[in-house]
């Protein structure tokens, strides 16, 4: 019986080790390899080096929307338990930059509209500073 029983199980572990061979769901990444947070029509990356972060628009294709001449992008941040204070965003080629110091807060909240043409979306981050 404890024969069967363990020829039984080890059947069980090797089926569903099988089970998902060749099953392929697809790799996304983000193209600049921050954190992409999804809208429902657009897209922002994310990507942080020290205090500076860079913010790029990302269609839901995840590629990169450039030129940014149709595209306006703001942001604000919020500390924990302090108010929502505007973020000043600077224009780049392909992104937009600023300059963030976190004064010592582990944590805070982002929230960058973004607007390609007619189409707007706000998008909230949850970011732990560098």
């Amino acid at each position: 019986m404890k024969k069967i029983i363990t020829t039984i199980w080890f059947g069980l572990i090797a089926s569903s080790a099988w089970a998902h061979e060749g099953h392929d769901h697809g790799s996304l990444s983000a193209p600049n390899g921050g954190a992409v947070k999804e809208g429902k029509k657009l897209n922002v990356e994310l990507v942080q080096e020290g205090k500076k972060i860079k913010l790029y628009p990302v269609n839901r294709a995840w590629k990169l929307i450039s030129p940014l001449k149709d595209v306006e992008m703001s942001a604000q941040i919020e500390f924990p338990n302090k108010k929502a204070e505007t973020l000043l965003l600077k224009k780049e080629t392909d992104h937009f930059s600023a300059e963030v110091d976190a004064k010592g807060a582990y944590r805070y909240k982002m929230m960058v509209s973004l607007s390609v043409k007619s189409v707007k979306e706000v998008i909230e981050f949850n970011v732990e500073p560098q």
